[in-house]
């Protein structure tokens, strides 16, 4: 309901009061959202992942791995019940689905292993700093406008739309609507850019986090 209700508010927003000329608005709009309100969701909720098990934590000897694996497990389980109702909702439009639809399961698997990645740095930087939650609230705002979620690629300048190839959720949420909204097969180079990106993020988090996380118990 959170994300449908977002949704209504940002599309009452931006195609009637301020219209967006792109097709099949509706499905491209709804979709960014629901991939958007994953990333935030359980990034938030993953960083916060410990403090909620402090309890269990300071008394139980366990892999520390197992309470992210826990959260985004959930936050995966949402998105997924957010998917099928875009689904159900898309059959009501006119979208026409393509071979290409079966390239989105690999775009959520660069979109979990993103947010896995972010998880475990958040969540290691949160132990030590908890001035870490309000910066990261204020950068999914940011990040919610810098990121092509209600407005098109196109829209950007030329001269600003390499910086987007460094931003891996706008790949991500851009190829997914290809696949899904536009039925074409998205561009290779983004793709890879963002997969690299990815990789870094994730073996940079699970080093750290492996290296600090014997240490929880005491910080918290």
């Amino acid at each position: 309901m959170n994300t449908l209700l977002y949704f209504a508010v940002l599309y009452l927003v931006f195609s009637v009061f301020m219209r967006f000329n792109i097709e099949h608005y509706k499905a491209y709009l709804l979709l960014g959202i629901v991939l958007w309100s994953y990333f935030a969701e359980a990034t938030l909720a993953g960083m916060n992942a410990f403090l909620a098990k402090s309890s269990l934590i300071s008394k139980v000897n366990f892999p520390k791995e197992v309470i992210i694996y826990a959260s985004i497990l959930t936050s995966s389980f949402t998105l997924m019940i957010n998917l099928i109702v875009f689904f159900i909702l898309s059959l009501f439009s006119s979208l026409e689905y393509s071979f290409a639809l079966f390239l989105l399961p690999v775009f959520i698997i660069m979109l979990f292993f993103l947010v896995l990645g972010m998880i475990f740095l958040l969540s290691t930087l949160y132990m030590k700093f908890r001035d870490v939650a309000h910066i990261w609230n204020v950068f999914l705002q940011l990040g919610f406008w810098l990121t092509p979620v209600v407005y098109a690629m196109t829209m950007i300048p030329g001269r600003f739309q390499k910086f987007f190839l460094l931003n891996p959720m706008a790949t991500i949420i851009n190829s997914a609507r290809d696949c899904v909204v536009y039925g074409k097969v998205p561009e290779v180079f983004p793709i890879f850019i963002a997969s690299v990106i990815i990789l870094v993020i994730f073996v940079m988090g699970y080093l750290l986090f492996k290296k600090s996380s014997k240490y929880f118990a005491e910080e918290l």
